[in-house]
């Protein structure tokens, strides 16, 4: 569910116009391709994915070992998945022909890199609270 949000916020950003900085990144925002308008800004999408990231630790709970590892296989997948869909509407093809293609789409890479910083952003500093000294 915070992917398929992450994805509206970021279609949201690109309707306003705003924290349009930075280089364009391919592949962005799949369901855009054929108004070509798939590629967006940087900072665009940072705004829209680390907040996601950041949401997705904090309904996990607690850091753990694996979790940044979970976090982002699942944002990958759900991606991947919303990428080859949009790609066989948009190119009439069948589904199966546009799985693989998302393992390099670079827009797909940098939103679970982003999804991956913001949840490690507040583990860190949830390990940071609890290792903190007490007064005394």
């Amino acid at each position: 569910m915070l992917v398929l949000t992450g994805v509206g916020w970021l279609d949201l950003l690109r309707r306003a116009g705003v924290f349009g900085f930075g280089p364009l990144v391919p592949g962005a925002l799949p369901l855009e391709q054929l108004a070509d308008e798939d590629r967006q800004p940087l900072l665009r999408l940072t705004v829209a994915w680390l907040p996601v990231g950041a949401l997705a630790a904090w309904v996990l709970g607690p850091p753990g070992r694996w979790r940044a590892l979970a976090l982002a296989v699942v944002a990958f997948a759900l991606l991947a998945g919303i990428g080859a869909a949009s790609d066989a509407a948009s190119i009439s093809g069948p589904l199966c022909e546009h799985v693989v293609p998302q393992a390099g789409r670079p827009g797909t890479l940098v939103a679970v890199g982003l999804i991956v910083l913001g949840a490690q952003a507040v583990w860190w500093r949830r390990r940071a609270g609890m290792q903190a000294p007490s007064g005394g």
